[in-house]
């Protein structure tokens, strides 16, 4: 893949952090069809008509009898019945959501609020540069008090850092928006562009959601193709999504939001990670929709139930 020339100053990495059977259709057989048997006497036809109209007219009789009682069974147990029953609607399937308004969030998780972690300081030309180091592994809660887990896998070489948690600020320009708390899966300070954790990142939640995102942006790296996949509880895949993004060292909120949707909460896990595969990224605010929407199969049978009630309220008349 072709990456423009970037110079030195384009890493959004801090420079001071830097240095760190036969068939019968053969031919020659043919099938002939068996001969009619001509021995059927015409009366048959009258018996079988006669038995018909019998059992007819015996059917007729038992529908009479039981057509009252039918009359005096209360609407509102049908209509529970069909609510229990339910009518098979198609299920929306699950969407890809690139921008954060559009996920209708009510809750998010802000990186700076975890409450542990390895606090340090990198000094820098522009000032000291505050960060605070994470397991590869570990688990928090929401702001609504959602549990859930954050796993970036292990790169076995000792130069590479942990992630860590850092405040975008005009010490380090990045294309979020300034005082964004950004998630970065680790890298190998020295050189440029410098290497880094590629992930996977994957987010696994206590309880499922209807939906979530985050901005991404790629350390050292210009253009690239971001991916995220959602899981059921039972670890099917419910869709898999990409799209392009971009890094600038400039505050402009430009990183690209990438997220999952669906019509309920059945979002157990995503997996985000990029195209590039020896660099490390970083996501902000993790915004969440915990709002499950009734099944339409469901409103359905909620409306059928309504109207057995109202009709409950008539006087049936045999």
């Amino acid at each position: 893949m072709y990456k423009p020339p970037q110079k030195k100053n384009s890493s959004w990495t801090p420079t001071t952090v830097q240095n760190k059977g036969k068939s019968p259709s053969k031919l020659g057989h043919s099938i002939q069809p068996k001969a009619k048997n001509k021995s059927s006497k015409p009366q048959d036809i009258g018996k079988y008509s006669r038995d018909s109209s019998l059992m007819f007219f015996s059917f007729s009789r038992k529908h009479l009898l039981v057509s009252p009682w039918l009359k005096k069974l209360s609407s509102v147990a049908v209509g529970a019945l069909l609510f229990q029953v339910g009518i098979s609607l198609p299920v929306q399937a699950v969407t890809l959501v690139t921008q954060r308004d559009d996920l209708i969030a009510n809750d998010k998780l802000d990186w700076s609020s975890l409450g542990f972690g390895n606090p340090s300081e990198f000094p820098t030309n522009q000032g000291s540069l505050a960060v605070n180091f994470l397991p590869n592994y570990f688990q928090t809660t929401s702001e609504k008090g959602l549990g859930l887990s954050v796993d970036i896998p292990v790169i076995p070489n000792p130069r590479l850092t942990s992630p860590f948690v850092v405040e975008v600020s005009p010490i380090l320009p990045i294309n979020f928006s300034n005082g964004d708390d950004i998630l970065f899966s680790g890298f190998i300070p020295g050189g440029f562009p410098a290497e880094g954790n590629p992930g996977p990142l994957t987010i696994t939640f206590d309880t499922p959601v209807q939906g979530v995102g985050t901005q991404i942006a790629v350390d050292d790296t210009l253009s690239f193709t971001l991916f995220i996949s959602a899981f059921d509880e039972q670890n099917n895949l419910l869709g898999s999504f990409s799209a392009p993004g971009v890094s600038k060292t400039i505050i402009d909120n430009s990183a690209t939001f990438l997220g999952v949707s669906s019509n309920s909460a059945n979002i157990s896990r995503i997996v985000i990670s990029s195209s590039e595969t020896n660099r490390a990224f970083g996501i902000n605010d993790l915004s969440i929709n915990q709002t499950d929407i009734p099944e339409s199969s469901n409103l359905v049978a909620l409306g059928l139930l309504g109207i057995g009630v109202l009709a409950s309220k008539k006087k049936i008349v045999p």
